[in-house]
């Protein structure tokens, strides 16, 4: 999944941390659906999403979406190229918008996960000298995390490619 929102040139640190919080979205949107936050709660939220400069990890997606779309219908008919870099430069403006809509459901899973008294336990931790830290740090660890995860990905692909071929040589395959 990583690959191909890399080609559409957005960073793929931004992209990766960008996902991780659309997962945790997911995550919580079974507890959105039983019950609807406070507006409090979604403004300590809001809140919370800001200290964690999460708007710097959404932009990219917008422009994302449209050079995917871009590179994609480019290929059907490269002679286009031009005008369709035109058609995308006003779409980006355009839909520049529609990241608010991904900051603001965030904020309504966040609101929905916790209580207003732990989102503002939240708030005074990610204002503190710590949490200010694990804010600085969070990209990176998630990063060196997702690449040890893909090392591991591949070390294990490896290992099945061979146990494949084991079993396969059993019943008579050479693969």
């Amino acid at each position: 999944m990583f690959a191909r929102i890399s080609v559409a040139n957005v960073t793929s640190g931004a992209v990766r941390a960008a996902l991780f919080a659309l997962a945790l979205i997911a995550v919580a949107m079974p507890a959105h659906a039983q019950q609807k936050p406070s507006p409090a709660a979604v403004k300590l939220a809001q809140e919370i999403i800001d200290l964690k400069n999460a708007a710097a990890l959404f932009k990219p997606m917008v422009s994302g979406v449209i050079e995917r779309v871009k590179l994609m219908l480019s290929q059907t008919n490269p002679a286009l190229r031009k005008d369709m870099d035109a058609v995308a430069a006003n779409l980006n403006k355009v839909y520049a918008p529609r990241t608010g809509e991904m900051l603001n459901e965030f904020a309504r899973a966040y609101a929905s996960s916790f209580s207003e008294a732990e989102l503002k336990e939240l708030v005074t931790f990610y204002r503190s000298t710590t949490g200010k830290k694990s804010i600085a740090v969070e990209p990176q660890i998630f990063e060196a995390v997702l690449k040890g995860l893909q090392n591991w990905q591949d070390e294990f692909a490896e290992e099945v490619i061979a146990r494949f071929r084991v079993e396969m040589k059993k019943r008579g395959h050479d693969l």
